[in-house]
């Protein structure tokens, strides 16, 4: 099967299932109200001035963590109201890259934050994360392509 049949039954199912598509609007809007928190803070704090390099920086990345975040929730509100044009409009890829920045942006911001408190604070997390990469990859490389069957049970339409 080519690989946009299976993207395109993939946001199909994920945005005409409305039990899924709340699961990632909470995720996304969390994410979006602990980038807003951050800058809160981070004005709360020290205003417009002494801010470390370490902490400017993570400031570039909560900012694209806050737009792109802001974006995919307003993508998944869209998506409970018209689920099916929604999913037509995301099939074309474009959304694919705006959930993976929102949180990508957010996990590097939360890492060059931690920098500006201690170099263990943020070696830790990143030894973590690898290991957990290298697991995931391993138990994944194990498992055989989904059948029509398990895609369904897997992916199906709930209400």
């Amino acid at each position: 099967m080519p690989q946009k049949d299976i993207s395109l039954r993939f946001y199909k199912s994920v945005f005409t299932s409305r039990k899924l598509l709340s699961y990632i609007l909470w995720l996304h809007s969390g994410m979006f109200a602990a980038s807003f928190a951050y800058f809160l803070a981070l004005l709360s704090a020290h205003g417009n001035s002494g801010l470390s390099t370490w902490l400017k920086i993570a400031s570039f990345f909560f900012s694209m963590a806050l737009v792109s975040n802001m974006i995919a929730t307003m993508v998944c509100l869209l998506g409970q109201r018209m689920p099916r044009v929604t999913a037509k409009i995301i099939s074309n890829g474009l959304f694919f890259y705006i959930p993976m920045i929102g949180g990508g942006s957010m996990a590097i911001g939360v890492l060059f934050m931690f920098a500006h408190f201690s170099w263990l604070f943020t070696i830790m997390p990143i030894l973590l994360t690898f290991g957990s990469i290298k697991a995931f990859s391993s138990s994944f490389s194990k498992l055989k392509p989904l059948d029509d069957y398990e895609f369904q049970e897997l992916f199906g339409n709930e209400s």
